[in-house]
């Protein structure tokens, strides 16, 4: 049986060039241009078809990373797990798992081979030129990476790496502090674009990361004006944070798993000893 595909020549192109456009927002392309805030000049179905874009996307990537929860879970597992306090004859001692251990000393020489230099990141300019600006904006890194607490965001890079192979980051600018601040992101609440090959962040198309936070943090960044200007947003607060798929990871059973494995929980988990 032979079936007969449709003809890619065909002004079908037109319709399906068409049918992807999301929402035209060619009407406030210089306000985007000058990074300006739209969202108060959006139409409803304008800001409908977007919200229901962002969350076919983030699922999309669900679909693809949640595979990898079970080896995250097994990887807590492996390095949290309880270990008697009794399992050697050592009486000054503190007892891990030989799975931490191991991630506890590659973590060590990461962090040694980086923060061991004063400044931790170096630069040389090329040539006579360039070498006053080098230096200028070694001390500017310098100053970002004091302020901001960068050693720590730098060890949970290597500490989600090592336990995950996964270590969301970004690098954004504070103006509180007037400074760039490095964020870590849960691996379990990122979602990269799964329709190219893992780790090619370049050709990515977008990157969904998911967070709670309360109304009043939101207002207090400045960046949401809707909020102020329409309060009735603020009372949305019986919206189910579980109605998305992307969201269900968010319940947290796997946070600080130093575990008793004697011990059961109803959903057949194990209870924090904490």
């Amino acid at each position: 049986m032979v079936v007969a595909l449709p003809n890619y020549r065909s002004s079908a192109g037109v319709q399906l060039t068409e049918s992807r456009l999301v929402a035209d927002l060619s009407e406030h392309a210089n306000a985007l241009l000058n990074q300006q805030d739209i969202s108060d000049l959006l139409t409803d179905e304008q800001e409908r078809k977007i919200a229901e874009y962002v969350k076919a996307c983030a699922e999309m990537s669900y679909h693809q990373i949640s595979k990898r929860y079970d080896s995250w879970l097994e990887a807590d597992r492996a390095h949290d797990v309880y270990v008697p306090p009794d399992t050697t004859e050592f009486r000054e001692k503190a007892v891990i798992p030989d799975t931490r251990a191991i991630a506890d000393t590659v973590l060590t020489y990461l962090m040694a081979a980086t923060t061991g230099r004063n400044p931790m990141f170096q630069l040389e300019g090329m040539n006579r030129d360039s070498r006053n600006a080098s230096l200028i904006l070694e001390r500017v890194i310098h100053q970002h990476m004091r302020r901001g607490a960068g050693e720590a965001n730098i060890a949970q890079i290597y500490l989600d790496g090592i336990r995950y192979g996964f270590a969301p980051t970004k690098v954004v600018f504070d103006p509180r502090s007037n400074s760039n601040k490095i964020v870590n992101f849960d691996p379990r609440r990122v979602f990269p674009d799964p329709r190219v090959n893992w780790g090619d962040w370049e050709n990515m198309q977008f990157i969904v990361a998911t967070d709670y936070v309360s109304t009043n943090a939101l207002m207090s960044t400045g960046l949401y004006p809707k909020l102020a200007k329409y309060p009735a947003l603020q009372a949305r607060d019986s919206v189910p944070r579980q109605g998305n798929l992307h969201h269900h990871s968010q319940k947290d059973f796997t946070k600080g798993l130093s575990v008793n494995p004697n011990t059961q929980t109803n959903h057949g988990g194990h209870t924090n000893d904490f």
